[in-house]
């Protein structure tokens, strides 16, 4: 029965795919499921295997992701009021268009200011670093790690920039 359930658990573990990122998510996930079946196994070198693999777990989920906090400048009124000023100027939505006409490819933070975004523009929220050209609005948080890179190849798909400040950048297709 345990070569089963190693089975389903390594199925799970490259569910999304290989990369480390979403390796460590998913067994992250699927030990969940090993440990609730801990009580079911009638060996306990099967249960101390279990344990290890979800004390390694545990430490490798830690050192993959980096915590980052939202910087301090968010979260004030006048922070909201200002960005949503500056998506409806920036934004338009078109009713009955295709769906990437209201798309916003997306990188770096979300900041909480996105939520003054304008009803019925959606995001598309990029974590492998590529251009989606078939979005109408892009927008790039300034602290990201590929922006320049990005912003030179958005101006070679024909986006032009619209917004910049400290925080972001916005581009649209021309």
């Amino acid at each position: 029965m345990l070569h089963y359930v190693f089975r389903i658990f390594l199925a799970f573990c490259f569910l999304y795919t290989s990369s480390l990122w979403t390796f460590t998510r998913g067994m992250n996930v699927s030990l969940v499921f090993a440990l609730y079946g801990i009580p079911f196994y009638n060996h306990k070198h099967s249960t101390v295997v279990t344990l290890c693999i979800f004390i390694f777990l545990s430490i490798s989920f830690v050192c993959v992701f980096k915590f980052e906090t939202i910087p301090s400048h968010t979260n004030s009124t006048e922070s909201f009021v200002k960005y949503e000023n500056v998506f409806k100027e920036h934004f338009s939505v078109e009713k009955n268009a295709d769906e990437w006409r209201n798309t916003c490819a997306h990188y770096g933070y979300c900041y909480n200011e996105f939520l003054y975004w304008p009803a019925g523009l959606s995001s598309n929220y990029m974590l492998n670093g590529q251009i989606e050209s078939r979005a109408k609005y892009t927008i790039i948080d300034k602290q990201y790690s590929e922006y320049a890179r990005l912003v030179d190849e958005y101006y070679d798909a024909g986006y032009k920039m619209t917004y910049v400040d400290e925080l972001f950048c916005i581009l649209e297709k021309e």
